[in-house]
């Protein structure tokens, strides 16, 4: 029961995510909005990690390298795109585009540690592409878009 609960406050607390940075991306540009909110998130970071008493350093070098990775990659690629998309997309199609986030970590491990790719997996990752291929294709028809804006 407790990680059902958990489940559901993690899609409220991303409803949340997705509705304010929709609201706060109208007036803010991509770079302050971004800055001040992975700010945010270390900081709550930290002040939730020293109370539980976790470490902040001694990592292997191989373990920074995975921190150094994880903030580039999916934090500032994914992420900072995502953010970027909320001032010319409604928050919904936004946080729809999150479902090719399982595909890319698939992709990656795949590519990078030879995981394999199950027939069911790979039938997963053929539902996700064409949902967020029929998001992106919908957006650009969509009346008032910044695609159909262009045009």
């Amino acid at each position: 029961m407790l990680g059902d609960a958990l489940a559901v406050l993690c899609s409220v607390l991303a409803t949340c995510y997705f509705l304010l940075g929709k609201k706060l991306r109208r007036a803010l540009d991509n770079r302050v909005y971004v800055t001040a909110l992975y700010g945010l998130a270390s900081l709550a970071s930290f002040a939730c990690a020293v109370p539980l008493g976790l470490p902040l350093g001694s990592y292997a070098p191989r373990t920074w390298l995975a921190f150094l990775l994880l903030a580039l990659v999916p934090t500032m690629l994914g992420h900072t795109a995502l953010n970027y998309a909320l001032r010319y997309m409604d928050a919904g199609r936004v946080s729809t585009l999150t479902l090719s986030e399982p595909l890319l970590a698939g992709l990656v491990a795949f590519f990078a540690w030879g995981e394999p790719v199950g027939a069911e997996t790979a039938l997963g990752y053929t539902l996700i592409c064409g949902s967020v291929l029929l998001v992106v294709r919908d957006v650009a028809k969509t009346p008032g878009t910044a695609a159909t804006r262009k045009a």
